[in-house]
């Protein structure tokens, strides 16, 4: 017999897997995060940015205190963006090249962050440079701009239905609850 705790795991993994990704920024262009780093949006995307990836950027622009660029390269679903400039945060914007150190300092720290340097997949991925190097493993030219994305959700996951048999599908675990024990105050 499944208890309460099992089905209401089971309900969560079922309705994160099922639910709309949430996109953030959609319309909007200009200085859209502006903390320890900054984000630009340079173009209004319709849909905006996918959450999951504005904060994995928004981590690493804090942690690294740059200012970037961006251009949504997937207006439909908002997962992947080109960063077009980077700079530090009192610094000179300059091209997203292989000569701006700034760049190849944001894509290490997301390559160290859990993103491969791959073709589009089942997980976060990044290129960066000419074709078939060790920053861009793909046939194309990333040699002006860092490409960030998010592996895509099938359209039948997306709506609730089990993946065709033989695709990847992501399980969602939620943490265990933190031990919250009252201490004596001396």
């Amino acid at each position: 017999m499944i208890d309460s705790k099992q089905r209401d795991r089971r309900w969560f993994a079922a309705e994160l897997r099922s639910a709309a990704p949430i996109r953030v920024h959609a319309g909007e262009a200009g200085v859209l995060y502006d903390e320890i780093g900054r984000i630009v949006l340079g173009h209004a995307s319709l849909h905006g940015v996918e959450w999951g990836l504005w904060e994995r950027l928004r981590l690493a622009v804090d942690q690294l205190r740059l200012v970037i660029d961006l251009r949504v390269d997937d207006p439909t679903y908002g997962r992947a963006v080109r960063v077009v400039k980077v700079g530090s945060e009192a610094g000179v914007w300059r091209p997203a090249t292989l000569e701006n150190a700034n760049a190849i300092r944001l894509t290490e720290y997301l390559r160290v962050h859990g993103f491969r340097a791959a073709e589009a997949g089942p997980e976060p991925t990044v290129a960066f440079g000419p074709p078939h190097s060790a920053l861009n493993p793909t046939a194309h030219d990333r040699s002006g701009h860092l490409y960030v994305s998010l592996p895509r959700r099938r359209a039948a996951e997306s709506h609730g239905h089990p993946a065709p048999a033989g695709d990847q599908v992501m399980e969602v675990e939620r943490a265990p609850p933190l031990a919250l024990t009252a201490t004596a105050s001396s």
